[in-house]
Parts: structure tokens; C-alpha cells; sequence
């Protein structure tokens, strides 16, 4: 009878241990865009002085450690939009570009629906995309298992997933939906998925573009 005790002791232990370390590795960050500023890498005109800030690995990047699409960093179009489908892979699929415009507004469409940079005040042009119009668009039978970031809007909050477990792409799509986003777009994924936020630093030293979030409020992590 004690066997059977301490086994079941052991199952209660293990199970809780396990399903611990499974919610402590998907994060979610988000930030109110009435006071939030963003820039990329050291090319952001944004003091490295600001306080609180969080920086995450993306987006996809190419041989020469570059966007491999478009953006706009501080009105300023950096690179402009590159056409999906000379490069493949990820880009390629559901390729969109995301950002915020100069009234404060996020947005994400295709990338051939930008006629002028005028108006985003930053962007990033990426693919996959994930949540279209609050639907997940993602295959649900893709057996795709990989860590992940991503990032998505919903009102006047800006949304940013990490999950450092491996998780499909329709798994994924799903927490941002879970937040409330009416769109999400991949970030990157592997081993280059990476944030840095207070005492923690997972940055890939490999990726030279990374997000940058200044003067946000309020903020919030699921641990």
C-alpha cells in the first residue's frame, strides 16, 4: 500500500514539475501604444538610455545579417519592400508587413498594399503570418515543432509571444487569439527565438536586427 502511495506521490509530482515548466516558457509582453516608442537594433534613433526596455530577435534575417524585408524605422524607410516570393521559405508564405502609423494605429497588410511610407512611423515586413481578421490562419495539421516569437495587436496594445517550448504554427496563432489580436505575424523561430527584458538575455548574437521597446506601459508576463 505505501508503494502504491509513493508512486502516485511521485506521477502528482513529476506532472506538476512538468506542467510548471511548460507555462514558465510561453511569455507574453504587451504594451499600450499611447507611450510605447520602438526601434531597430543600433540603427534606432531611440536613446539606449530609455527606461524599460525590452528587445527581441527579429525579424528574419538573411547571410549578411540584414532584414531580409522591408522596414521603416522612425519614419525613416530603412529598406524598402522586397517582393516575397525571389526568396522563399517563411518569407514567402503569407507574407505581410507590420506596424504602427503616425496616429498611433497598428496595422498589418499585404506587402504590395504599402503605395507610401509616409504615413508608419515603423515596419516590419515579414511572413508567416498567423491571426488575419481574428482568424487563425495557420494549418492546423502541420506537425511543424520549433520555439517561436511573434507579434500582434489588438486595440491600442502591441502584443509580443515568446514561446520557448516547441510549438506548432496553429498552436502559436492560438495564443494570440487567447490575447484578443485581430493580427499576429511570425518573428522568428528555433534557436534564434530571444528577448531580453530586466535580469533575462536570450538575444541571438547572430541576429544584427532586433525589436526595441521603450517607455511602455503597462506590461505584463505570464511566467
Amino acid at each position: 500500500m505505501k508503494k502504491c502511495i509513493c508512486f502516485l506521490f511521485f506521477i502528482f509530482f513529476f506532472s506538476f514539475l512538468f506542467c510548471g515548466k511548460l507555462k514558465a516558457q510561453i511569455k507574453v509582453f504587451t504594451f499600450n501604444s499611447d507611450s510605447l516608442e520602438v526601434g531597430f537594433g543600433k540603427k534606432s534613433m531611440i536613446s539606449k538610455d530609455s527606461p524599460m526596455t525590452f528587445v527581441v530577435n527579429g525579424p528574419l534575417y538573411g547571410a549578411d545579417s540584414l532584414p531580409v524585408g522591408g522596414y521603416v524605422d522612425n519614419f525613416h524607410q530603412v529598406k524598402i519592400w522586397q517582393n516575397p516570393t525571389e526568396f522563399g521559405g517563411n518569407f514567402a508564405v503569407r507574407n505581410c508587413v507590420f506596424g504602427r502609423k503616425t496616429n498611433g494605429k497598428f496595422f498589418m497588410s499585404s506587402y504590395d498594399n504599402q503605395s507610401s511610407s509616409d504615413s508608419i512611423q515603423w515596419a516590419i515586413q515579414n511572413g508567416f503570418s498567423l491571426v488575419i481578421g481574428g482568424k487563425n490562419v495557420c494549418n492546423p495539421n502541420s506537425d511543424s515543432n520549433t520555439s517561436r516569437s511573434g507579434i500582434g495587436y489588438r486595440e491600442k496594445m502591441l502584443v509580443v509571444i515568446i514561446s520557448e517550448n516547441v510549438i506548432t504554427p496553429y498552436k502559436f496563432a492560438e495564443l494570440f487569439i487567447r490575447e484578443g489580436c485581430s493580427d499576429a505575424i511570425f518573428l522568428d523561430g528555433g534557436p534564434e527565438v530571444g528577448y531580453s527584458y530586466k535580469d533575462h538575455n536570450s538575444l541571438s548574437k547572430s541576429s544584427a536586427i532586433k525589436l526595441q521597446f521603450f517607455h511602455f506601459s503597462p506590461m505584463y508576463e505570464i511566467k
